[in-house]
């Protein structure tokens, strides 16, 4: 459950609207509840719903880092006998990777740090290439993510922090005379 719901919030946070989760509700919208999650937390004479929401802001931060977390509310519902939890999760204003356990079948489990994004009702993590066109399409201007307008293709630059040449909504990135994206770009003339 952990890595669904961690997987789910990052990708909320990559959105441009963010988005709500239910904790304790089936994808049918058959209610559970979290009495499963109640039964694992430590000190048993801890209120429940005080716990889980702990629970759910370390790990959320573990994750994901303190200041990803304060884009995260989370609200305790009783539903038909159940506690559940709204997670109510709002845009990032940056980029959000999220650290997360992951095992293969038969495998052992090991961290993964990915970028996760929504398709549509799904969570996906985007691979380097994906996760830059997103990020330069999404936060426009983010350093490590430059657009060669003259080649209509997306480069890396993760050398040149806080060095931009804005063209519209795309950042070209440049090192003296000639943007990051090759050497001789003679299609834009940047001052050094």
């Amino acid at each position: 459950l952990e890595g669904a719901t961690l997987k789910t919030i990052a990708a909320f946070m990559n959105g441009r609207e963010g988005g709500t989760l239910l904790i304790g509700v089936a994808d049918d919208g058959t209610i559970h509840g979290l009495d499963s999650d109640y039964a694992s937390r430590s000190k048993q004479d801890q209120d429940p719903r005080d716990w889980f929401q702990q629970h759910l802001s370390n790990i959320v931060s573990t994750s994901m880092g303190d200041a990803a977390v304060t884009n995260v509310r989370a609200q305790m519902l009783h539903v038909d006998g159940h506690d559940i939890c709204r997670v109510q999760v709002y845009p990032s204003g940056f980029p959000v990777d999220a650290t997360v356990i992951k095992q293969k079948p038969g495998g052992p489990k090991e961290k993964v740090t990915e970028f996760y994004v929504r398709g549509l009702n799904g969570t996906k993590a985007l691979d380097v290439v994906e996760k830059q066109k997103y990020i330069a399409h999404r936060w426009p201007g983010t350093p490590g993510a430059s657009w060669c307008e003259g080649r209509g293709e997306l480069r890396s630059s993760p050398g040149l922090v806080g060095r931009g040449w804005y063209s519209g909504s795309r950042q070209l990135l440049r090192d003296g005379p000639n943007h990051a994206c090759h050497e001789a770009c003679d299609h834009v003339k940047l001052s050094a």
